[in-house]
């Protein structure tokens, strides 16, 4: 009897592995190189104060590697408003989890007339949920950030910290060469 319930364990221990190793997710790439990342809607931070719209994005730095389970990639933004007003967005560097997380990795900065709105890193971590779907030799990237924590000074925009701030965008993630392909499985 003992030792049906030891081989019983066994099985139920190998069992739930191979499930947990079916059901993980990576990022692979055919070839190594810098990554892409086209905008295909306009990228929108909301919180207690209004809202910051970018409508173009670029990777500044980013790496694709053959098979990974996150990528890392600075963002700038352009083409940004705040509240209505013209606004500079400081370069976001983010972790992109291939298990549908995001995490801000440093402080970045939304500056308008008046408006200072201060998103720190150490508090915008695990964000979900991030959707990707593969389309040809790119994955898009359709991101509903929630749980954001933002602050923000001046007089357009004054608010203590707070954490329900939202960031929806859709994008495509590629290589830069075009010469390879960055898959999600």
């Amino acid at each position: 009897m003992k030792h049906l319930r030891i081989v019983t364990a066994l099985v139920l221990a190998l069992s739930a592995a191979s499930t947990a190793a079916a059901t993980a997710h990576e990022f692979n790439a055919t070839a190594m190189g810098k990554l892409t990342l086209k905008a295909t809607g306009i990228a929108r931070f909301k919180n207690v104060a209004g809202e910051v719209e970018c409508k173009q994005q670029k990777v500044a730095s980013g790496d694709a590697v053959l098979a990974s389970k996150t990528l890392q990639v600075t963002i700038e933004y352009s083409g940004c408003t705040a509240f209505g007003l013209a606004a500079v967005l400081s370069p976001g560097k983010y972790e992109l989890n291939a298990e549908g997380s995001a995490t801000l990795l440093n402080t970045v900065t939304a500056k308008a007339l008046a408006c200072l709105v201060t998103f720190p890193s150490a508090k915008n971590k695990s964000l979900g949920t991030v959707k990707y779907v593969q389309t040809g030799k790119e994955i898009e990237l359709v991101q509903g950030l929630s749980g954001i924590t933002s602050s923000g000074v001046g007089a357009a925009c004054s608010y203590a910290e707070e954490s329900k701030g939202l960031f929806t965008d859709v994008s495509l993630l590629g290589l830069a060469s075009g010469l390879g392909s960055v898959e999600w499985k």
